[in-house]
């Protein structure tokens, strides 16, 4: 029996152009409160040549193990879902890490109230910046309606080139 799955977001973001489309992808779920059966994020991974090989690892975000992974051979403008389902399941969840031998694009999509249980969250989705495409500084505004918007969550991922400078780059990120 499947079960009614709900969301009033048009799901929609404007793919970008295969030149600047990556080989790794790095991501994190997207936090809520689990209080259903369902728990994880809905992904998509394309290709953008012919015989791509990709690779999906995703780890524990508190221990770092690895929980699961996946890999497969797509051909260009081909896709794979991760996961269609009729009913609550486990998807991929805490830190994703998605590789290719080809440039790929990862697209992420949370999932509906009915799916994990937490009323305060809406679907949406997004484009997973490739890591080629990381920047070392930017800058960023929440939305400045108080009554509007009162939480507000930001997930960083700090490349580390050095393990003997990581708590050192780590404390090198400022949020103000």
């Amino acid at each position: 029996n499947a079960i009614p799955l709900e969301g009033r977001d048009h799901l929609i973001e404007m793919t970008p152009p295969v030149s600047i489309w990556g080989k790794t992808s790095i991501s994190l779920e997207y936090s809520r409160k689990f209080t259903g059966t369902g728990r994880g994020d809905f992904y998509r991974v394309i290709a953008s040549q012919d015989s791509t090989r990709w690779t999906l690892k995703y780890y524990d975000k508190d221990t770092k193990t690895l929980i699961g992974q996946e890999s497969g051979v797509l051909q260009a403008g081909q896709f794979r879902d991760f996961y269609q389902a009729a009913a609550r399941s486990i998807l991929p969840y805490g830190v994703t890490v998605w590789t290719a031998d080809k440039p790929i694009l990862v697209v992420q999509y949370s999932t509906s109230a009915s799916w994990d249980g937490d009323n305060l969250s809406d679907p949406f989705m997004c484009n997973v910046a490739p890591v080629e495409q990381y920047v070392h500084n930017a800058v960023f505004q929440t939305p400045d309606l108080p009554s509007n918007y009162t939480k507000h969550i930001l997930n960083l991922i700090v490349q580390i080139s050095d393990t003997s400078t990581a708590i050192d780059d780590l404390k090198s990120v400022t949020i103000d």
